[in-house]
């Protein structure tokens, strides 16, 4: 009976010392199961790669006959997932809910022309928390859709790209209340035609803003944060601009790249620079028709370590000379 006693004692205690490490296991299981990739059939026809870069996972859908509701049950095998990339390329969304992403820890976000119309009042609602960067590439086409993106709520968001889409209006309701998290906006070639007086002065955190190629023809102070106390780079390269006002870089302590090429712009004005100017590490005004006169003579005197790039166009004595050339005095004024 004693022999039986101990025997059935020792077992216990071997199943007691053993739970740990079963329980360790199962753990490991979990997380192996919740940081990888899903079984192929049950995301087809999207694929997925385990822990790339930043995140848990991410998945990728090209198959333009892939539905929002495939699209949706695809993305809902990954509710377990700490965090997650979507990239989308080549289907066909139109108007998506803007619960669409609901429940999934969305940390980065791409769509690839995908052709879209909305993504609702309150876009991306559920990924208020997670979503880190958004990229919007060739897929709002339509310019008769008045397509509006507030992303004020999503409170993480660090980056922000809208590049080749049609968007002929950017109104003040955009960026009205942030994100303060934001610090790159990049929204090249979107066919701009008209900005908010405050477009972007709800974007206190804002480091780089980039709007080549759109054709808004004229930039106000008043759409920039004021003080834009982090703004380090500003890109309005190719948008019809023939002058800037004159506080135009007024209170920005951090700026330190500025590119205006191929715009109507000729003079570069002491009012207009000098308040930056020390700090300026590049300034490149190429394609533009330079007038290279004693309108320049401020430069000759100002403090400055500057890289400039721009050609004279006049006067005619001028023409061809870089302007370089001529603050550094190997070309005379």
């Amino acid at each position: 009976m004693s022999f039986l006693f101990y025997f059935f004692v020792e077992g216990f205690h071997l199943k007691i010392t053993m739970l740990p490490s079963i329980l360790l296991l199962f753990g490991l299981a979990t997380t192996a199961l919740s940081d990888g990739c899903p079984p192929d059939e049950s995301i087809f026809p999207c694929t997925c790669i385990q822990n790339d870069f930043d995140v848990d996972a991410t998945v990728t859908c090209l198959d333009e006959k892939l539905s929002l509701g495939n699209l949706k049950r695809i993305l809902e095998v990954f509710d377990h997932q700490d965090s997650l990339a979507v990239e989308l390329s080549g289907l066909n969304l139109g108007r998506v809910p803007e619960d669409f992403f609901q429940g999934v820890n969305v940390k980065r976000l791409e769509l690839w022309q995908c052709p879209l119309e909305s993504l609702g009042e309150r876009p991306l609602t559920g990924l208020e928390d997670s979503l880190e960067t958004l990229i919007i590439s060739a897929s709002v086409m339509d310019e008769d859709v008045n397509f509006k993106f507030p992303v004020g709520h999503l409170n993480n968001l660090k980056l922000l790209q809208l590049s080749d889409n049609s968007i002929p209006t950017l109104g003040d309701d955009w960026f009205k209340d942030g994100p303060k998290s934001l610090e790159h906006l990049i929204l090249s070639d979107n066919n701009i035609g008209r900005l908010g007086h405050r477009a972007f002065a709800g974007i206190e955190s804002l480091r780089i803003l980039f709007l080549a190629g759109n054709r808004f023809g004229h930039f106000r102070r008043s759409m920039l944060p004021n003080p834009a106390s982090k703004l380090v780079e500003l890109e309005l390269d190719n948008n019809g601009l023939t002058s800037l006002p004159e506080n135009m870089f007024s209170n920005m302590p951090a700026l330190e790249l500025i590119s205006l090429q191929t715009n109507g712009l000729n003079r570069i004005t002491k009012e207009i620079f000098e308040t930056v100017w020390e700090q300026l590490e590049s300034l490149d005004m190429r394609g533009n028709s330079l007038e290279c006169d004693s309108h320049l003579e401020w430069m000759l005197h100002a403090k400055s370590m500057v890289r400039l790039q721009g050609t004279c166009q006049t006067p005619p004595e001028r023409e061809g000379v870089e302007l370089k050339d001529v603050i550094t005095g190997k070309a005379k004024l």
